[in-house]
């Protein structure tokens, strides 16, 4: 028995569309969909009858077909006049482009023919059922534009590209060769000064100097001590340059040095960087006038004339010694810490060495520049750096002990000052060295006490005041000249105590003893309290109060 089908039909007209859609394309009345089993009307999109519950099965195309008894070609006709109203509407909706319509099957049609799909058919068929994609717009933008090469640049056009690719083989070469070349200029250079002097060419050598050099020596005396020099001297010769170190502004070569069929020695020379050339630096014409202005303590000629020297050779330590000696006597003591510090440094590689005597001053020059500028910790590893070397004699540890001892006081190292002091005190030599030390070793021990008192004493509080003690004398004297002689034994007595704190250290106290005219009891009041430091002579205020009543000082 068929099961009782369900239908879509217009309650107005009665009309009975064969497509999905909710309002009747005759009328314009909203649908509805007739319940097969209880004739109920329900809404379109409905599967479920709303009052019996029952499944929707709608009647087939054919079978509608059928019983309304029309014949296939005015269904057709119906279903083209569908299609043109439904391109009207799409004509008018912007999300469809012109030549396209939209027809939309209905769902009894996809149920029947779920077994057409698109999975059971070849790609070849997918192809046809799809219609060709429109070409692509011509994009002007994208046009190839032809353009004619000169005749002149293709008759040349080799030769340029010969040129760019010898160009960029020269680069990489440069490249690869530039950080040997400052080396082998240097090593041309030298082989020709060195070629010049022993072949007696002294004057072509001097045009290989500096500049320098040549404003502190004249070709005519640079020629006299080179005669001088080598007359002396068996003939000689060179072989093996190589470079030794080099630098931005200067640089040393070594060589193998040959005199008379000898075995060859190796021997050193420097040479300086000067607009872009290796240049020979000549500065023994300056070694003597130094020397002779710090024989005479002539300190700022020593300066200058090392200061001249290391323009015209900054790689030889002796010009930075020179420097060294002579700011350390000037006392600028932050050039000379740079300066000693050059040359301690250079020394260690420099072949020409300074004597062991030379060395222990520039480092002691050094240690005490540190001290100075109050660089105390590494000035006492500089002084310990010196008292390991066994070498040292006694006259020279005296001096080292002693600054050692001056370092540990500024640091507060009191036991290890004084242990330094009593060291000095038994090396030391001379009556002025040996009574130095024994001053220091007496502020240190605590039995300075007299000094300290002194020094207190004679202590000025601003440069324009006397000094304290000057200062109460006056201040009695006027007390007792205001208070007469029958008052005498009412005037304030000073006295003055000291106590030894530590190591250099000591409290000194000014105190006033005087009588009181009514009850002739004795008062006794600290008007100043010191604590003095003899080993830096310096001294601080701790108390103080007003000296006299009464007294100028008072008022």
């Amino acid at each position: 028995m068929p099961p009782n089908l369900s239908v879509i039909r217009c309650p107005r007209c009665g009309f009975e569309p064969n497509i999905l859609t909710d309002t009747c394309i005759q009328c314009n009345t909203k649908l509805e969909k007739l319940c097969g089993i209880c004739g109920f009307s329900n809404a379109v999109e409905k599967n479920y009858c709303d009052q019996c519950g029952g499944l929707f099965v709608m009647k087939p195309a054919a079978a509608q077909e059928s019983e309304d008894g029309a014949a296939p070609e005015a269904k057709k006709l119906f279903f083209t006049e569908q299609k043109n109203i439904r391109a009207k509407e799409d004509r008018n909706n912007p999300r469809f482009s012109a030549g396209q319509q939209l027809e939309i099957q209905p769902i009894q049609d996809t149920v029947n023919e779920r077994d057409i799909s698109y999975r059971n058919l070849k790609k070849a068929e997918i192809s046809k059922t799809h219609p060709a994609a429109p070409p692509a717009p011509e994009d002007k933008t994208a046009r190839t534009v032809s353009v004619e090469v000169p005749p002149l640049v293709k008759k040349y056009q080799p030769v340029m590209l010969g040129l760019i690719i010898t160009l960029v083989a020269f680069m990489a070469a440069y490249l690869l060769l530039a950080p040997g070349l400052p080396g082998f200029m240097l090593k041309r250079a030298a082989a020709g000064y060195l070629e010049k002097l022993s072949n007696g060419r002294y004057r072509e050598a001097y045009d290989l100097l500096s500049t320098n050099s040549k404003v502190v020596c004249s070709a005519e005396e640079y020629v006299k001590r080179s005669k001088e020099y080598y007359a002396q001297s068996p003939r000689w010769e060179f072989k093996d340059i190589e470079v030794f170190s080099i630098g931005k502004t200067g640089a040393m070569v070594k060589y193998q040095l040959c005199e008379n069929g000898t075995a060859c020695q190796p021997d050193y020379i420097s040479f300086v960087r000067e607009n872009g050339k290796w240049a020979r630096p000549y500065i023994w014409t300056l070694f003597e006038p130094i020397d002779s202005a710090l024989a005479r303590q002539d300190y700022p000629l020593a300066l200058f004339l090392a200061q001249k020297l290391y323009l015209t050779d900054p790689i030889d330590p002796r010009a930075s010694g020179y420097l060294c000696v002579s700011e350390f006597f000037m006392k600028i003591y932050d050039k000379s810490e740079e300066s000693c510090g050059e040359t301690l440094a250079t020394a260690k590689t420099y072949p020409v060495g300074f004597s062991p005597a030379e060395i222990f001053w520039y480092r002691f020059y050094y240690a005490e520049s540190l001290r100075f500028l109050d660089k105390l910790e590494p000035a006492i590893k500089e002084y310990d750096a010196l008292l390991d070397d066994t070498r040292l004699l006694p006259k020279e540890q005296c001096p080292i002990y002693i600054s050692r001892a001056d370092a540990f006081v500024r640091l507060k190292k009191y036991e290890n000052a004084l242990d330094d002091a009593m060291k000095a005190g038994m090396v030391c030599e001379g009556e002025g060295n040996k009574k130095e030390t024994a001053v220091r070793l007496r502020f240190l021990n605590g039995d300075a006490k007299p000094e300290a008192i002194a020094f207190a004493q004679h202590l000025r509080l601003s440069p324009n005041q006397t000094s304290i003690i000057e200062s109460r004398w006056r201040a009695l004297s006027a007390l007792t000249a205001k208070l007469g002689h029958q008052k005498a034994k009412f005037l304030p007595k000073d006295s003055w105590l000291a106590a030894h704190i530590s190591g250099p250290e000591y409290r000194v106290v000014l105190r006033e003893e005087s009588l009181k005219p009514g009850t002739k009891t004795k008062e006794i009041r600290d008007i100043m309290v010191f604590n003095v430091n003899l080993w830096t002579a310096s001294a601080k205020i701790e108390k103080s109060r007003q000296p006299v009543p009464g007294s100028d000082e008072q008022k």
